[in-house]
């Protein structure tokens, strides 16, 4: 696990109004960044020009990055020469989702298409920060993760007791799917249960994918073979 938020990140976007999470295609190496234009500063000042008081007005975040676009794909949003009516909300989760990503909860987005030789076509989103209903512009946010990355049975028994995954940071429902048939499974509240079937043939794995908030992680799951 990294100490630091930094690496590759998975940067998502929701239309405001709608509860659907975008995740944003491919971002062009080091051009994801979140920057704060200091709030205006504001001076009292007597007649010998030396400060009585001084005032600073709230920051001003935006948070930017570069698409690039594939032959075959389109803009993840739509634009009308760089002009995006909807507001949106716009969150980044790090490289390693235990970390400390943010979500900024209104912003005005904007766009601009650049082309290279280098690069071939991208286009830049800008993100600037909205007032929102509460707290600050740039919240904290942490993605939801389970407690373990892998669920092993070393028997091949079925299992009808089952391993739990308990799911941390979720505050939303909690989905599990698989399209390995030997495993079900049930979720209750924060925590996903695996079961699985006896097994009469060689080892097995497969995947549970595990979604909640618009965002979804894999544990795998792998059963030893039947004995001879």
């Amino acid at each position: 696990m990294a100490k630091l938020s930094w690496g590759e990140p998975i940067v998502q976007l929701k239309k405001e109004g709608t509860s659907i999470w975008i995740t944003v295609p491919e971002i062009k190496q080091d051009t994801a960044q979140l920057t704060v234009e200091k709030g205006d500063k504001k001076e009292a000042l007597n007649e010998g020009g030396q400060q009585v008081d001084v005032k600073y007005l709230k920051n001003k975040p935006s948070f930017e990055w570069e698409n690039f676009i594939k032959k075959g794909e389109s803009k993840p949003i739509e634009d009308a020469d760089g002009l995006i009516i909807d507001n949106y909300a716009v969150r980044l989760i790090p490289e390693d989702p235990a970390n400390e990503g943010f979500i900024i909860d209104r912003v005005s987005l904007s766009a601009e298409d650049t082309w290279s030789s280098a690069d071939g076509k991208l286009v830049k989103y800008t993100a600037e920060g909205l007032k929102p209903i509460s707290g600050n512009i740039v919240k904290p946010f942490f993605a939801p993760i389970g407690d373990v990355d892998n669920l092993a049975w070393d028997s091949a028994a079925a299992d009808s007791t089952g391993k739990d995954v308990t799911i941390a940071n979720a505050t939303d429902t909690i989905t599990a799917a698989t399209t390995s048939d030997w495993v079900t499974l049930t979720v209750a509240e924060n925590v996903v249960t695996a079961k699985v079937t006896a097994n009469a043939g060689a080892a097995r794995s497969g995947v549970v994918t595990i979604t909640s908030d618009g965002y979804s992680f894999n544990i795998a799951v792998s059963q030893v073979a039947a004995s001879n």
